[in-house]
């Protein structure tokens, strides 16, 4: 019986923590979000993209919040560094079946370039962003 009990509660527990989130259970709207997160980066408004990613991803708004303080301390260095943005643009999107996604986008300076991903997830409420880094790797696009 309190085998069964824990078991309850658990099950209770991560059921009201994905009820928190506000998962669309369309693809399309959740590619929606991550072009606005984009938008608001080329926008230079980094601690709004996070703040975008919060309702909808299984990141915790700690780490997403970490995410906005060095985006909002490394991005002005590229900037002063690579130029002014000038542009994102979507790269490509890797599926594996229909519940897992890597979308991946480029942001562009005047002189460089910054590669950012999603790892998108499908669960059993909808999809939700489980992954988000950027980086200037650029090479792993041209496998």
């Amino acid at each position: 019986m309190k085998k069964l009990l824990i078991l309850l509660f658990i099950f209770l527990l991560q059921k009201s923590s994905l009820a928190q989130l506000k998962l669309d259970t369309s693809i399309a709207n959740t590619f929606l979000k991550c072009d606005e997160v984009m938008n608001q980066i080329k926008n230079e408004k980094y601690t709004d993209a996070m703040e975008l990613l919060k309702p909808v991803s299984r990141i915790t708004y700690e780490q997403i919040d970490t995410l906005a303080s060095k985006m909002n301390y490394q991005l002005p260095y590229f900037i002063y560094r690579f130029g002014k943005i000038i542009g994102v643009d979507l790269i490509e999107n890797k599926t594996i079946k229909d519940f897992l996604i890597q979308r991946t986008y480029v942001l562009r300076f005047e002189k460089y370039y910054a590669r950012f991903e999603f790892i998108l997830y499908k669960n059993l409420v909808g999809w939700a962003v489980l992954g988000f880094k950027y980086d200037d790797n650029i090479s792993s696009l041209f496998k």
